[in-house]
């Protein structure tokens, strides 16, 4: 049944979810910067090794991959932190709209109708 409370909890759980996707996102996309600047440290040191050129351009288009991988990571994290922003909104409006008629429910001694009697066809 959604009420005041579940669809709270749920908007709540969204917005606590989305701020760690965006974490984790966030993390991500460092590892990646990381793993490229590796790879391309990699390319340069076969240069200096001699190494065949082919494996080189193999290291740099790691480096591009990992670098596509950050970049991604880093669009994902500004949605997922949309969303968290949305759904903190999404809260917001729902308590300020529905927060006293709750209340006012709950403090009452009358038993209230149960959920649906009250519906507008």
């Amino acid at each position: 049944i959604l009420n005041f409370i579940s669809l709270g909890l749920r908007v709540m759980a969204l917005a606590v979810a989305a701020a760690l996707l965006k974490e984790q996102l966030h993390l991500l996309k460092a590892r990646m910067r990381r793993d490229a600047a590796r790879a391309r440290r990699l390319a340069e040191q076969l240069g200096q090794a001699g190494v065949d050129p082919k494996f080189q351009a193999q290291a740099l288009e790691v480096a591009a991959a990992f670098e596509r991988v950050a970049e991604a990571s880093g669009e994902v994290a500004a949605a997922a932190d949309q969303m968290e922003a949305n759904a903190q909104f999404v809260k917001d409006a729902h308590d300020t709209e529905y927060g006293g008629i709750y209340e006012r429910v709950n403090a009452s001694p009358y038993a209230q109708p149960k959920p649906g009697f009250n519906e507008v066809h």
